[in-house]
């Protein structure tokens, strides 16, 4: 059965007759306004995160990280926390605009029913959703070798 559906793609990808409901159209306009709110939102963070990084040399010289909680981010080096900050930066930097892209496109799809850029603002919410994905598959990973170093170093200190 699955191979049989895999072979109808292949053949003939073009000719699925997909009807669209006035309310399916209206669930897609509004979550296409939803993500532009977030992609806006998290191109703005990125903005700050890139501000923050090449800001970080006059905040350490200044002395604001010298004492309390922040002293051990002083000790990394302005050089050290810049690439850091770049690294957030580019990583919210990607799934915001994915998700910008999704919404321009999608209500563009909705409105004048372009199939089309319809076509193309899913293709971008399929890539924010790889792009995510792939980050959770990191982050747990990462998680479960800090746990496992963590046991390692524990059991041979004690």
């Amino acid at each position: 059965m699955e191979n049989n559906l895999e072979e109808n793609q292949d053949v003939n990808t073009e000719s699925v007759d997909l009807n669209v409901t006035e309310a399916m159209r209206s669930y897609l306009y509004d979550t296409a306004r939803w993500a532009k709110f977030i992609g806006i939102c998290g191109l703005v963070i990125t903005g700050f995160f890139v501000l923050i990084a090449f800001g970080i040399n006059s905040i350490i010289g200044s002395g604001t990280l010298d004492g309390g909680p922040y002293a051990t981010l002083g000790q990394l080096g302005s050089a050290a926390l810049t690439i850091i900050f770049l690294f957030y930066a580019l990583v919210i930097f990607f799934p915001s605009f994915y998700l910008y892209r999704f919404s321009v496109k999608t209500i563009k799809g909705v409105l004048y029913l372009d199939s089309e850029s319809l076509t193309e603002g899913l293709k971008k919410l399929k890539s924010y959703f790889s792009f995510v994905g792939i980050l959770i598959i990191i982050g747990i990973l990462l998680n479960i070798m800090t746990m496992v170093s963590t046991l390692i170093v524990g059991s041979a200190m004690g």
